[in-house]
């Protein structure tokens, strides 16, 4: 048991509430705050003599040594030793007014009570101790041992023998106690209920729940006899919640008898606090407790054991916050994966922590860009941007959801997605390229929601690949990113700046469109070097298929191969005659260009059938 006991009590009154109570050693220097020093209030002993901090270090209405206090049996030598101010203090024996300068001393005899600056100082006989229990309140990430750590390995019977209680008593306190940690502190009804149970227990007159804001102490819930209304407001203890929040120990004050006036002796109280602690073993609030001593009834002061329950009750309110906090970062931490994941995965992940770690996976990844969106911003300020961009994406996701895709990143106004990670999909690539198609086919309706207001219609453009990458949390711990890295992810990236080259909207590589079903044809346009890409990549292009399709495909890939051939005015003639019947198609009027070129002579080229595309 750890006892704070002394002959005397110096308090710091605010007015005439003490706010600040310890025991008075031997020395004692009173000032404001010094550079490194906490604030008030509290006794700084790492220095010789302790000093008591009464003001902050702005408050230059009191010296940083302003008075030096020395105990003589029952008297108390007060001495001044601040240059800059004096120090008025009276006897209690004759009255008499005493004013102290720079270096001045006196001896009275105690209680005594004197002010410097706005700050009012006591010191009198201890007319109470403080008991506190032998092991700290233990946090709640570990309350799972709290139970045996507070009632230090003893039993039941120890208990009762100690208590002078029954066991139906003793096992109705746990019920109670179980009951407060099985249940959730969302709303004041749970703090009222550990205040009621806490008042009926014990037999307190008063129990409250409080916490720390700023560095003061608020009332949570109150139950007993004191009334709210009441012209005096009720308040704790502040020295005793100073001495549960700096040990962390739950603490009783037990009057000392023999010290109390005559007639004080009939009724006198009892106080008792437990800490609240946050999972990072830090106070944030406390059990707290009164109850009134009748010598002519018996009421019996707080116990050992009734301490160790008041500290159980705050363990549980403890445990109750924990959860509440466990539980909103699992809501927070599902909420964010459900931004990137589909729903099956989000169980997985949760489940299964290995979910995550870095591997090499084949998969599918899909770049998808709002042509001339730099124009657009321009053109219509920030606000609107902002929400242009946030209903696109909106869309552009949404589609990627449902086709089991992952949303990797937004990078301005591009969107990353991935297939193939962090769960198997065999489909991978069929499944990006079906989700390529329905973001295409949101365009138009988002058009017609936003062309008034941009000024102009807009399309996007789709580049996929597949292949090996490395996949994981390629953020930090700061920032979770789960995505791929790798050769697969910069081909991806690449050819979606390819689209504006060919003019089209949705650009698969080979690699991609060999994964296919055959059910989905694709048609091949050509192979492209790419900025950073050391081997040149095949390029196709993907469309619902249509008979007017399916025969320009046809014709194309005819002119491509004669092209190939190296027979550039047999090239020249077919794909004249598909630009006769489809004039918009851009790939056949950049390869008819070229077979022009090669043709007359007018241009040489390495390799005529590769195309160098300077973007990234």
């Amino acid at each position: 048991m750890t006892l704070n006991q002394r002959s005397f009590t110096i308090e710091i009154l605010d007015e005439g509430r003490v706010v600040f109570s310890a025991p008075l050693l031997d020395r004692l220097e009173v000032g404001r705050q010094r550079v490194h020093e906490l604030e008030p209030y509290h006794i700084n002993r790492a220095v010789n003599p302790p000093r008591l901090i009464v003001a902050p270090i702005r408050e230059l209405e009191i010296s940083r040594a302003h008075v030096s206090l020395h105990l003589q049996g029952d008297h108390l030598r007060v001495k001044n030793i601040s240059s800059q101010a004096t120090i008025e203090l009276k006897s209690p024996t004759t009255g008499q007014t005493f004013h102290l300068t720079d270096e001045d001393f006196i001896v009275l005899p105690l209680p005594l009570r004197f002010s410097i600056g706005n700050c009012s100082v006591s010191v009198r006989p201890a007319q109470t101790r403080l008991v506190g229990l032998d092991q700290m309140t233990v946090p709640p990430a570990i309350a799972g041992h709290s139970l045996t750590q507070t009632f230090d390995s003893r039993s039941l019977q120890q208990l009762r023998d100690k208590s002078r209680m029954d066991i139906s008593e003793l096992m109705s306190w746990l019920r109670c106690v179980l009951n407060l940690f099985q249940g959730t502190p969302n709303n004041d009804e749970f703090f009222q209920q550990a205040a009621t149970a806490m008042t009926e227990m014990l037999q307190l007159d008063l129990a409250a729940v409080l916490f720390t804001e700023n560095k003061k102490w608020q009332i949570r819930s109150l139950h007993g006899s004191h009334q709210q209304d009441s012209p005096n407001p009720w308040g704790p203890s502040l020295p005793l919640l100073n001495q549960v929040e700096s040990s962390m120990r739950a603490h009783r004050q037990i009057p000392t008898i023999d010290r109390l006036p005559e007639p004080l002796l009939e009724e006198t109280k009892c106080l008792v606090a437990a800490p609240i602690l946050s999972t990072k073993g830090t106070v944030i609030g406390a059990m707290y407790g009164e109850k009134t001593i009748d010598q002519q009834n018996e009421k019996k002061e707080i116990t050992e054991v009734e301490t160790m329950f008041v500290e159980l009750l705050a363990s549980g309110i403890a445990a109750g916050l924990a959860r509440l906090q466990h539980e909103k970062k699992a809501v927070e931490a599902r909420v964010r994966l459900e931004q990137f994941f589909p729903a099956h995965l989000v169980d997985k992940l949760e489940n299964d922590k290995e979910f995550l770690k870095g591997r090499e996976s084949e998969v599918t990844v899909l770049f998808c860009d709002i042509r001339k969106f730099s124009e657009i911003s321009e053109r219509v300020g920030p606000e609107v941007t902002v929400d242009f961009i946030n209903d696109v994406m909106q869309q552009l996701s949404v589609c990627v959801q449902n086709n089991g895709g992952v949303l990797v990143d937004y990078v301005g106004d591009e969107l990353i997605a991935m297939w193939g990670a962090p769960d198997s999909q065999p489909a991978h690539a069929s499944l990006a390229t079906t989700a390529a198609r329905a973001m295409l086919a949101q365009v138009p309706s988002l058009c017609k929601r936003w062309e008034t207001t941009i000024g102009q219609a807009f399309q996007i453009g789709i580049g996929i690949n597949s292949g090996l990458a490395q996949v994981g949390n390629v953020g930090s711990q700061l920032r979770f990113k789960y995505g791929p890295l790798g050769n697969t992810v910069n081909v991806a990236s690449r050819v979606q700046g390819v689209t504006k080259q060919v003019g089209v909207p949705l650009v698969v590589t080979l690699e991609t469109a060999k994964r296919l079903s055959c059910e989905t044809p694709y048609r091949t346009l050509c192979q492209v070097k790419l900025v950073n890409v050391m081997q040149p990549v095949t390029i196709c292009e993907l469309r619902r298929p249509s008979s007017d399709w399916l025969r320009l495909k046809q014709n194309y890939e005819e002119g491509l191969r004669i092209f190939l051939s190296g027979d550039y005015r047999s090239a020249c003639s077919l794909f004249s005659a598909v630009l006769n019947e489809f004039p918009d198609d851009q790939p056949a009027r950049m390869l008819l260009n070229r077979a022009k070129e090669m043709d007359s002579g007018e241009a040489h080229y390495e390799q005529p059938g590769i195309w160098e595309i300077g973007v990234k």
